[in-house]
């Protein structure tokens, strides 16, 4: 699953970094121009107000956006989300995978195991590793989980932290790591990971980052996502959070079928009400979340860039980053939802990426039975050393914003646009 916290400086100098990468013509992996020439040119055959759409319609839009997706993600640490995306529409080349465990074995290597942020970047690389098949118990000799261990450590940052805990914990039916004799911390567990949700509830259903009494969409949706596997399985007081915050989310939605976060509506908002219906098992077309004739997901297609596979962050905005990549791994999750396949964070249909998978990276190959049929050849990864040294100065600036301007919570993590004490 907004707007800037960290200001309205922030953004204007983020636009003036784009800008000016646009106009060195030296960004063409992020300028999203002339990158999906055979995805959809319109949008024709998407409309149809109110009525969802079929898998069909929307694997045009989730082929054309993870190919955008493909040239504009690094196989890196910092591109998690996009990689995830690229992951569970079946589009995650093997040589990128095998690239990321590369990179992120020195990050840690470098940093004796640690990855600098607050817990919920162990989370969203745990996510990550599990829709490669990557077991994140032994990671370059680490053990990912461990830090989720910690509790006062998850939830220092407000209920980001448990949320995406519980998420990456049930990614892959992870057991969360026993404390070290004589710990200071208290023991992580199943149970007081929920607590520490379920206790946040709002007095009118749903959650929001801690601050005041209204509700917020995204960090609402967040929660719906990581209490899916508990929801309808005989756990009353979990269905009836779910059942509460489906309401009061449901009364917030705008008469476009879009949603509001922090004062401000952005596609953002629709993609993680997407995931989190989809997480859930309730269709687009539900009454509470049809308003105007229009669903969520034709609010999120008003922001799509025909021909382009890219998103924009507001109504009179181009193609932004962050929208894009939410919209993408939302975008997979529907379509999973509407071929059957498991959800998004439900990683039960990945197959293991073992040695044997490693030698499959020459070929190319693509990983797994992650759902949408794998491309005709390997999308690529961009080669940054292609790029001027112009461009890697801005492309510095540009990360150093993107990244300390959220954490996970999306951050999610590094993409929400929320505020960085919550994410």
């Amino acid at each position: 699953m907004k707007t800037s916290i960290r200001t309205e400086t922030r953004r204007k100098l983020l636009s003036l970094l784009l800008a000016l990468m646009l106009v060195l013509g030296m960004f063409p992996q992020m300028a999203f121009a002339d990158t999906a020439e055979e995805g959809l040119t319109t949008l024709s055959d998407q409309e149809t107000p109110g009525v969802p759409p079929s898998a069909a319609q929307v694997k045009d839009v989730l082929d054309a956006t993870v190919a955008h997706q493909a040239e504009a993600t690094k196989a890196e640490p910092g591109y998690e989300w996009a990689l995830l995306a690229l992951a569970r529409s079946g589009n995650i080349p093997n040589t990128s995978i095998a690239g990321y465990l590369e990179n992120l074995g020195a990050k840690l290597t470098a940093s004796n195991g640690v990855l600098a942020g607050n817990s919920s970047e162990y989370s969203r690389t745990i996510i990550t590793l599990s829709s490669f098949g990557v077991d994140a118990h032994d990671v370059a000799g680490y053990n990912l989980l461990a830090p989720l261990a910690e509790y006062e450590n998850v939830t220092e940052q407000g209920i980001t932290g448990p949320v995406y805990a519980l998420i990456a914990l049930n990614s892959r039916g992870y057991q969360i790591p026993s404390l070290s004799a004589g710990s200071s911390y208290t023991q992580t567990s199943e149970a007081n990971l929920l607590s520490a949700i379920l206790d946040s509830e709002l007095s009118v259903g749903g959650w929001n980052f801690g601050f005041g009494d209204a509700l917020d969409p995204d960090m609402t949706s967040m929660a719906l996502q990581a209490l899916a596997p508990y929801y309808l399985k005989g756990v009353s007081f979990v269905d009836g959070a779910v059942n509460r915050a489906l309401d009061a989310l449901g009364k917030e939605q705008d008469a476009d079928g879009g949603f509001s976060s922090w004062g401000f509506v952005s596609p953002e908002s629709s993609s993680q009400v997407i995931v989190a219906l989809n997480a859930l098992g309730i269709p687009l077309d539900d009454a509470r979340f049809t308003k105007g004739g229009k669903t969520v997901y034709d609010n999120l297609l008003s922001y799509y860039l025909p021909g382009q596979g890219a998103f924009k962050h507001d109504a009179a905005g181009d193609a932004d980053i962050l929208a894009t990549e939410q919209a993408a791994y939302a975008l997979a999750s529907l379509y999973r939802a509407l071929t059957d396949k498991s959800s998004l964070y439900d990683m039960s249909d990945v197959a293991a990426y073992t040695s044997d998978t490693k030698k499959a990276d020459e070929d190319g190959s693509t990983q797994g039975v992650t759902g949408a049929e794998a491309p005709a050849d390997d999308s690529g990864i961009p080669n940054t050393q292609k790029q001027n040294p112009i461009l890697l100065i801005l492309g510095v600036a540009l990360v150093a914003l993107v990244a300390f301007g959220g954490g996970m919570g999306l951050g999610i993590v590094i993409g929400r646009r929320t505020p960085k004490s919550k994410g």
